[in-house]
């Protein structure tokens, strides 16, 4: 994300934009990817739980994802409206925008705060322009929208899930399409671009046949073939450096046809690469180190804090950076720092924000469960 939206904020300030090409782009593509890791997940964490305990406590898992989502959620939530609220107060939408380097006035209407009370954040954004330090809240609301749902289906419906996530797999590319070809009017067609459910789908559908067919999955050429294993991870390589495939499609099949490969590449090669990664012995791709670990950890603060930090930084580089320096230590330096700063912080606010509520995960209500996370993570 720090790629995607680094040349967009320097341009926005009118600095040098330094774009690192494909990579750039594909900001939307990473959320997809985490979409489609959250939905694995949990799903795979709510099977393990149904098969050691025989049951999955619902409220539990309700309690467990208000402990990791909302302290962050709405500090970034409430931090974000307060500072556009007050700039727009001090020099209007039209100065709000020009100080915050947004392409249009940002503006904001009583439903907001609702709006973000309600995990709704994706149709706020595509209802009101805002201010870049909220945007990263949309897939918040999409992910927290899906499990409202999700752990009573999972409990209740485990037989029917295959079914039910192709059903929103195959609705949610129908209605892609359609905005793609530009059916949707209006905010509509932001909205209906918001809705990622087709990659939590994926990941959930991944995590059930895993849980129930591993060894038979881990069997098939796409994992136990290793020339297989390298064609599909040039393929993840060539999405986010290069996009060969990509170009050729649209230049063969047009704009819609390109947008539709797109969507069914990513719903193909991500929960594969999830899968592999995590569960094939015979993988080619190895990324067990206490460092990634603890990057996984702090990876939610550095998706809501990295637009602040791009901001400070640029802000920083715009009344210090010499003009006649070469451009190629200033995208050095720039990445660096914004990387720097956004990984120091994301590692602040985990151990001494985020940590503390995330220690309250296995208790509800001041009692302890009946089965601990760690007992069902050991099961099986």
């Amino acid at each position: 994300m720090i790629f995607y939206h680094t040349p967009v904020t320097q341009q926005s300030l009118g600095l040098a934009e330094s774009s690192l090409g494909v990579l750039s782009s594909r900001g939307e593509a990473a959320v997809c990817f985490f979409f489609t890791l959250s939905g694995f997940l949990i799903t795979y964490l709510l099977l393990r739980e149904q098969g050691a305990a025989g049951t999955i406590d619902v409220g539990r898992f309700y309690f467990r994802r208000v402990c990791r989502i909302w302290p962050l959620y709405f500090t970034i939530a409430l931090v974000g409206l307060l500072c556009y609220v007050v700039f727009a107060a001090i020099g209007g939408a039209a100065a709000d925008a020009a100080r915050l380097g947004a392409r249009h006035p940002i503006q904001y209407a009583p439903l907001a705060l609702v709006l973000f009370v309600a995990f709704l954040p994706n149709l706020m954004i595509s209802l009101y322009p805002m201010g870049a330090v909220l945007a990263p809240l949309w897939s918040i609301g999409v992910e927290e929208q899906f499990y409202l749902a999700w752990a009573p289906a999972v409990k209740h419906l485990q037989k029917f899930i295959p079914l039910v996530c192709a059903v929103v797999i195959a609705i949610m590319l129908v209605a892609f399409h359609a905005n793609a070809e530009g059916r949707f009017p209006g905010w509509t067609a932001d909205f209906v671009n918001t809705m990622k459910f087709h990659y939590l789908a994926a990941g959930a559908l991944a995590a059930w046949i895993a849980a129930r067919h591993r060894e038979a999955l881990m069997g098939l050429p796409i994992f136990s073939n290793r020339g297989l294993q390298l064609g599909l991870a040039i393929l993840v390589v060539d999405f986010y450096g290069f996009d060969f495939l990509g170009g050729w499609v649209k230049d063969h099949a047009g704009a819609t046809a390109a947008a539709d490969f797109n969507e069914l590449r990513q719903l193909a090669l991500y929960p594969w690469l999830l899968l592999t990664v995590s569960m094939n012995a015979r993988n080619l791709l190895r990324f067990e180190t206490p460092w990634l670990d603890h990057f996984g950890k702090i990876s939610y603060g550095i998706y809501m804090y990295h637009i602040i930090v791009l901001y400070l930084v640029a802000g920083v580089f715009k009344l210090a950076w010499p003009s006649q320096a070469s451009f190629v230590l200033y995208t050095i330096i720039f990445y660096a720092a914004a990387i720097g700063l956004t990984l120091a912080i994301a590692h602040l606010s985990y151990t001494r924000f985020e940590r503390r509520f995330l220690q309250m995960k296995d208790y509800r209500l001041g009692w302890r469960p009946k089965l601990s996370i760690a007992k069902i993570e050991s099961a099986s």
